[in-house]
Parts: C-alpha cells; sequence; structure tokens
C-alpha cells in the first residue's frame, strides 16, 4: 500500500505545475467562489508595522564587509495561529475554511516561519499573493516534520507583492485541528531574482558600480546555459539557492557517499547557516549547528532555477523543498583564520520527490591535495540564476585571504583566480550569494567549497576581476583536520563504510 501511494506521489507531482514547494500544485478552492464571500475587514487581516530601510540597508554594509551572506528579508516577529488571527467560514459542502491576509507595506515580497506546523490527513493550506499572480500548495501532511505532540518548524517560499493571503480547508468529517503558528512574518525589502516572473522597474543594467543584493547578478555573471557550460550540463542539477530563514541567501550542492544511495546530503559553507558578528561573536541572527542547534526546518531550496538559454529574457523552471538537518560542520567561521569552512546538512524533503524534470544530481568528489589544472564554480550570485565560472589556470595551495604561499604544505584553502578577458570576464565570475558553492576539478569533482575573497567585475578599492578566490579544501573538510569528532568531519557521513576512496 505504502508502495502505491508513493508512486502516485511521483505521478502527481510530475503531472502538476512548477514554480512550488513540495505539494499538490493546485488552485485554492477560493478562486472559484463567490467574491461576497471573501471580503476582508479587521478580523482577517493583518498589517506589519514599517520598516526602517536606510537603517536596513546600512547594516547590510556593515554585514557584506564580515563576509555574511546578503540579506534580502526583515523578519516582523509575531504571534499568529488559527485560533487567535484569521476568520473561520463554513462551505456549502460542509467544509471548513480558514483564511487570513497579511500586508506589508512597500514590501518586494513576503513569506513566513513558522514555529510549528502539522496538518492532520485531509487537509490542504495555500498560500498566494492578493493579485493571485503566485500561488504555493496545497501543503498536506507530506510537509509535516514532527507529529501533532512535537510539531516542529516551517517555511513557506517568497510570494511576490505587499499582500499574501493564507487558507486553510478542513473536511466535514476532520475534527482534528491543525497547528499552523507563525513566529516571524519575512518583508522582503530588496527584490531577489527568484521573484522573476514579477520583475519590479529596480532591474539592474550595467556593470559600472557593485549591484546592490538582491538585483540581477551583473553581466559578467554567465549563465549556466551559455556555451561555456556546455560541459557542466549534468553537474548543475545538483546546485541549488540555499534561503535561510527566508532573509539570507548562500549557494550549495548534493553530494554523493560511497554507497552510491541517493541520501541527500547538501553540502554548504558553515558561514552560511550560521549568521554571527565577528566583533560580537555570541550576538546571532539565526545558529545552525551539528550539536547545538541541528534542525533546519525553517531552509527553503531552489533546484532547476536556471534560464533556459544564454540571455537573461524570459521565465525559467524551478522547483523547491524545505528543510534540512545538520549532520556535521566546521566550528570556527573567522573570516581571518585558517579554518575549514563547512556545513553538511541531510534534507527532510527529499528533492526524488521532485519530477523527472528536475534531473536531481550527486556531485562525486576528490579528496586529494592535489592542484586542478583548470576549475569550474557553479552558483547563485546575488541570489540571481544558476551561473558558471571558470578559471583556465591551475589553483592554488593557499592561506586564506593571503598572497604568500610559503606555508602550502600545510594550507587549507584553494585560491583561484577566474579568466578574464576584455568582455568582463567572458568565463564569468563568483559574487556575493555565490558562498557555498562547490569548486569543480578537470574530471568534475568537488575538491572545494566557497568561503570568500576578493573577485569582483570591476574595480571596487581592494577587489576587482583580477582578484582571487578562496574555496575551503575538500579533503581538509573530510577529516575536519585531523578531529576525532564525527560531528566536525565529512568521512563519517560520505564514506560510511570506510571504504578509504579517495
Amino acid at each position: 500500500m505504502k508502495i502505491n501511494i508513493y508512486i502516485l506521489l511521483i505521478i502527481l507531482l510530475s503531472a502538476l505545475s512548477l514554480n512550488a514547494q513540495l505539494s499538490t500544485y493546485e488552485k485554492p478552492p477560493s478562486y472559484s467562489m463567490k467574491s461576497e464571500l471573501l471580503k476582508y475587514d479587521d478580523k482577517n487581516i493583518k498589517i506589519m508595522p514599517p520598516i526602517d530601510l536606510a537603517k536596513l540597508l546600512e547594516e547590510d554594509k556593515e554585514e557584506e564587509a564580515h563576509g555574511l551572506p546578503p540579506r534580502f528579508g526583515f523578519k516582523h516577529k509575531v504571534s499568529l495561529n488559527i485560533e487567535n488571527s484569521g476568520q473561520w467560514y463554513k462551505l456549502d459542502d460542509g467544509r471548513r475554511m480558514w483564511r487570513l491576509k497579511i500586508s506589508c507595506p512597500g514590501a518586494k515580497s513576503i513569506n513566513l516561519l513558522y514555529d510549528k506546523f502539522w496538518l492532520p490527513e485531509g487537509c490542504k493550506f495555500f498560500i498566494y499573493s492578493a493579485d493571485k499572480r503566485q500561488c504555493i500548495g496545497a501543503f498536506t501532511t507530506i510537509n509535516n516534520k514532527g507529529d501533532r505532540k512535537e510539531p516542529r518548524g516551517f517555511a513557506t517560499e517568497l510570494v511576490v507583492g505587499e499582500e499574501s493571503v493564507l487558507e486553510y480547508y478542513t473536511p466535514k468529517e476532520q475534527t482534528e485541528e491543525a497547528i499552523i503558528s507563525i513566529d516571524y512574518v519575512v518583508q522582503g525589502y530588496k527584490r531577489i531574482n527568484v521573484l522573476n516572473n514579477y520583475k519590479d522597474e529596480n532591474k539592474l543594467q550595467n556593470t559600472s558600480s557593485q549591484p546592490p543584493i538582491g538585483y540581477e547578478a551583473p553581466l559578467c555573471c554567465i549563465n549556466i546555459n551559455c556555451p561555456q557550460g556546455e560541459d557542466w550540463q549534468t553537474e548543475k542539477n545538483a546546485v541549488a539557492l540555499m534561503v535561510v530563514e527566508n532573509e539570507m541567501y548562500a549557494s550549495g550542492f548534493l553530494v554523493n557517499n560511497t554507497r552510491n544511495d541517493r541520501t541527500p546530503y547538501f553540502l554548504t559553507a558553515y558561514h552560511c547557516i550560521t549568521t554571527a558578528y565577528y566583533n560580537e561573536p555570541k550576538s546571532y541572527q539565526f545558529h545552525y549547528d551539528v550539536i547545538e542547534n541541528p534542525n533546519m526546518d525553517r531552509v527553503v531550496f531552489y533546484w532547476n532555477y536556471e534560464r533556459n538559454d544564454c540571455d537573461n529574457e524570459g521565465s525559467y523552471p524551478r522547483y523547491t523543498t524545505s528543510g534540512a538537518k545538520v549532520v556535521a560542520n566546521s566550528v570556527a567561521q573567522h573570516m581571518g583564520s585558517n579554518l575549514t569552512d563547512f556545513a553538511l546538512l541531510k534534507l527532510t524533503e527529499d528533492p526524488a520527490l521532485l519530477p523527472d524534470e528536475a534531473n536531481i544530481y550527486y556531485l562525486g568528489w576528490d579528496r586529494r591535495n592535489i592542484p586542478s589544472q583548470t576549475a569550474v564554480c557553479i552558483s547563485h550570485p546575488l541570489g540571481d540564476v544558476k551561473k558558471i565560472a571558470i578559471a583556465f589556470r591551475p589553483i592554488e595551495h593557499s592561506h586564506y585571504l593571503f598572497s604568500d604561499n610559503s606555508y602550502q604544505d600545510i594550507s587549507y584553502f584553494w585560491r583561484v583566480y577566474w579568466s578574464n578577458n576584455s568582455n568582463y570576464n567572458g568565463n564569468g565570475m563568483v559574487w556575493q550569494g555565490s558562498s557555498g558553492a562547490p569548486l569543480l576539478n578537470d574530471n568534475h569533482k568537488i575538491v572545494g567549497i566557497l568561503k570568500g575573497g576578493y573577485s569582483y567585475c570591476i574595480n571596487t578599492g581592494n577587489y576587482g576581476p583580477m582578484k582571487p578566490s578562496y574555496y575551503g579544501k575538500f579533503g581538509i573538510a573530510w577529516t575536519g583536520k585531523n578531529t576525532n569528532d564525527i560531528n566536525r568531519r565529512l568521512d563519517h557521513w560520505l564514506d560510511p563504510d570506510n571504504t578509504g576512496v579517495e
């Protein structure tokens, strides 16, 4: 019986539309209801207070200087659930509907963080933009990450615009109540390009200056489906945009293990899942760690987020999953130290449940300390569609952010200079938001994980097209610099049978 249900789920997911989280991909019943039923008043609308945009932008500059992942959203602290907000309706067929509109004046997007989320059998939950240009759902029991006694958190993807509508439907015979508890409304104050189909007037037109976070990546960042990416069409399907706590974004990728059993392991940089101010080590916006706080219920992964061709026009296919658990990560993330910077996650919603068209792929790896003669990075700079960068020169042993190569025998990083030409780097570049992306060698295997660097399309102070990027070595993360703690090294998870494969 379970096998039949699984097969049915795969068929449903394959047949329905994209642009939604793991769900039934259907429209809510209210789309065909009479408009009189759908009026709003003080009972079923919540308006968020205004934000201090100037202050947020100033904070973003400081965080950028410390190498933190780019932020695009502000978190309004709330306490909204189906008991203290919204309005209940009894429908003609005996079903009940709960409805709530959330308004964030001036927002580019709205998304929600749930401290508790659990749905009973047969119930459905939808979210859509007030103008109905975007709808996600229905969410059902397949999205539950805990049980009714111990519900876990949840996150839903970005919905375009200033207003989002939430609707929950319960069958006539269902007596068990859902748990839908929202503790943060995230107001997008910068446009992130996953909202491609709903562009505003702030599209970036040139690369004359460093672009603001959340806009399209500069022209020197090459789309994965340009000619430069022709030989990397399989590997690209491992890379995803990761949106953490629905306010910051980074890159990461699925990684294979020696059993080849498609365990959904996702590798990224540790600084992408823990945002600590470096002058205040205990000051976090969010903090995940394999021991202290491993359950990342409020993270969303965007798959197949790429243009169909080389230009930047038109829409693109994408799928999303949510939730992960940290199974291993490095300890320190100080930007000036020679320490590893990795986080291995096990995804809660398995990408294998996505339609076949997603072509999900698991990258292989090479943990030997051998410099590759060429290298490639596939990432999501500035939260934009998937891009490729190519280096046609050997990668180098290095300490982080240091040019002195005299200690290469104990160095923990790969230093990469991207191949430039007169046309704003016709072989691509990495940027903010690329952190956590894979460095791939001549044999298309992972050798590093992007930590940071000075690479930019144009010269801005100490940054520019001839400056390097730095990748933590995969081989160093493999043993966690020879620690005995399996929580701080990759080999226990990626070589579970201790085969010794390199």
